[in-house]
């Protein structure tokens, strides 16, 4: 009767084992990666987001007049003139407005090159 015990446990204890092993097993290995294949095309890729932001031309100009001191007479005849072309973007002082004494070159107009704009974007 003893015998037949413990052929019995040592039955069991094997099965257990047995059983262990065709887990871990079974479980480290990994299925084989399915991939898929697609033919090669070339295209254009368009994406729409949602997006605000500002375009701003890439050279800007602020076009400013350089007090000379001197004279009210040679205040009042002074010619500005740009360093570069461009259109302008903004009117910062208009003709017969009285500009703060203290600055050195008020800005007058802004100047942009709008042949080339970089987008600057906050996108969502």
């Amino acid at each position: 009767m003893r015998k037949t015990a413990a052929i019995l446990t040592l039955l069991i204890v094997l099965l257990l084992a047995g059983a262990a092993v065709l887990c871990l097993g079974l479980a480290g290995q990994a299925a084989a990666p399915q991939y898929l294949a697609a033919a090669v095309t070339r295209g254009d890729i368009e994406e729409t987001v949602m997006a605000e932001g500002q375009l701003k031309p890439e050279h800007l100009v602020a076009v400013a007049r350089r007090s000379r001191g001197g004279s009210p007479r040679c205040r009042s005849r002074t010619r500005v003139t740009a360093p570069s072309d461009g259109t302008v973007l903004a009117i910062v002082n208009q003709a017969g407005q009285t500009v703060n004494a203290v600055q050195f070159s008020p800005t007058i107009v802004v100047l942009g090159q709008l042949d080339r704009m970089s987008v600057h974007a906050t996108i969502s």
